[in-house]
């Protein structure tokens, strides 16, 4: 999360200060707060909730996302695909995607 960011573009390109990092439970937590707006970054591919309220940010990555990378690495025939803290989706949700999104190609 970062945070004391200036609220101009929804906190996109603004500089701030990194506050923590947060699981993706705390993040489902943000999103059904209705102070944190939920913004999707085309060039990323990522989704990211703005609070202008908290002048708070924060990025991270979704079912949507998992599967939009997925796709890229079947697209452009690469190896596979790695993730960086799996304790961090305890409910397995993006791990699920993950291994939907890449064994469907095998399906087809």
């Amino acid at each position: 999360m970062v945070d004391q960011l200036n609220p101009a573009d929804n906190g996109l390109f603004q500089s701030g200060k990194i506050n923590r990092g947060l699981p993706f439970l705390e993040i489902q937590e943000l999103m059904k707060d209705s102070t944190y707006v939920r913004y999707w970054d085309d060039k990323a591919a990522a989704p990211y909730l703005y609070s202008e309220r908290n002048s708070a940010w924060v990025t991270f990555e979704d079912e949507e996302s998992i599967a939009s990378k997925m796709d890229f690495s079947i697209d452009k025939g690469l190896g596979g695909a790695m993730f960086s803290e799996l304790s961090e989706d305890p409910s397995r949700s993006l791990l699920n995607t993950m291994y939907r999104q890449l064994n469907s190609d095998l399906e087809n």
